[in-house]
């Protein structure tokens, strides 16, 4: 489970990264020809097919969490990043399974607060 953090949180950083250099460059430099100026976004996002090779389950225990774990303290210290979460079931079953006994770092709450906020 270590080894899956480990990866969630390099990947997440990766992403992170990217978008904020392509959107400093893109702040930083003017173009002489206006019409050749792109702006692109990147979105950090899941992507879980849910039953495809593992189990829900498997998906769930091994991944969902520690992507929740990593992105929500991730997005709190940095208010500008965006994360698109695709896979509403997974989320019911992280919202539904998120009890005081379950959730030792709030992050039910803590999630609460990033959506209210934007």
């Amino acid at each position: 489970m270590a080894v899956n953090n480990k990866i969630a949180k390099i990947l997440l950083l990766a992403s992170l990264a990217s978008s904020l250099c392509l959107a400093e460059s893109n702040e930083s430099k003017e173009s002489e020809d206006a019409e050749y100026d792109i702006t692109i976004h990147a979105l950090p996002h899941t992507h879980l097919d849910a039953g495809w090779i593992h189990t829900i389950d498997y998906y769930f225990e091994n991944h969902v969490l520690d992507i929740f774990s990593t992105v929500i303290p991730e997005l709190e210290q940095n208010p500008s990043y965006r994360f698109n979460w695709a896979e509403v079931g997974f989320l019911k079953i992280w919202w539904d399974r998120m009890d005081s006994e379950n959730d030792p770092y709030e992050l039910k709450e803590r999630f609460r607060k990033l959506v209210y906020n934007g």
